[in-house]
């Protein structure tokens, strides 16, 4: 993966989690369709969306429901399908990878909502 591929998946992860990507959202969040755009990106579109298509079924009922912050999808799609497709791994080893991201998605996510909330609050 080059240094220019790693931005561009980085950028997608950032429209994902930023407000002004809000519109397309719910369909741009799934992680088929990250894990085709990461396929796309990584010149792999086939496995990208096997990948994704395979992450989706671990996260299919992963929705906010009142306080509660569910994993990450899109950081455990980008970063497992990447995972897969430069690294060659199969599909237990891509979901192996996903699954803790997606949990460390989730602690990343809460830091940057706190965060975010305090500079609000302060300007």
């Amino acid at each position: 993966m080059s240094l220019l591929q790693a931005i561009i998946l980085g950028v997608c992860y950032w429209l994902k989690t930023s407000i002004c990507f809000t519109m397309g959202q719910y369909v741009a969040a799934t992680p088929l369709f990250m894990g085709l755009l990461t396929g796309f990106v990584l010149g792999d579109p086939k496995t990208g969306a096997m990948m994704g298509a395979t992450i989706g079924l671990i996260y299919i009922g992963n929705m906010f429901v009142g306080g509660s912050v569910p994993s990450d999808t899109a950081m455990a799609t980008i970063l497992g399908t990447s995972a897969a497709i430069v690294g060659g791994l199969s599909t237990e080893a891509c979901l192996a990878v996903a699954v803790p991201v997606g949990l460390v998605g989730t602690i990343i996510l809460e830091w940057h909502t706190s965060l975010s909330s305090y500079v609000c609050q302060t300007n």
